[in-house]
């Protein structure tokens, strides 16, 4: 049979443990987000998945006026989460180099263009864009 002791001294054990586990998995969050900062911009792809498709930006090209006015831009959603610069996403609406909220929109011509700080930047789907691998590592921050 337990006595008052021992329980106590395994609730007390317990309490430890998992207050450990936390302090632990928020130093990895943490550490996790500083990381994602500090790698510099050539380092990684910046990926963007949308509508089931893997898109890249392959320059900081930013599309002029002229081409936004003579294409209908219709906004399809928004960045919902940020993940590890070196990795792919592999869920919709998520990059590892787009910041949570960027606006993403679709044009009348089928292009894929997210909006980054009032400017507009093309995307290229990874699976039909030729030579896509020898455009720029870029990450917009």
């Amino acid at each position: 049979m337990l006595n008052d002791c021992t329980v106590f001294r395994f609730y007390k054990s317990f309490k430890e443990t998992v207050i450990t586990i936390i302090i632990i998995a928020l130093i990895c969050i943490v550490a996790g987000k500083i990381i994602n900062r500090c790698i510099p911009s050539g380092t990684a792809w910046t990926y963007l998945k949308y509508d089931d498709k893997l898109y890249v930006l392959c320059s900081p090209e930013i599309i002029n006026q002229e081409h936004l006015k003579m294409n209908k831009l219709t906004k399809v959603g928004t960045v919902k989460k940020e993940i590890f610069a070196l990795s792919k996403p592999k869920s919709n609406n998520v990059s590892n180099g787009l910041k949570k909220g960027t606006e993403i929109y679709t044009s009348d011509k089928g292009e894929v263009i997210i909006k980054f700080k009032d400017e507009f930047h093309p995307l290229e789907d990874t699976a039909t864009a030729d030579g896509w691998g020898n455009g720029m590592l870029v990450r917009l921050h």
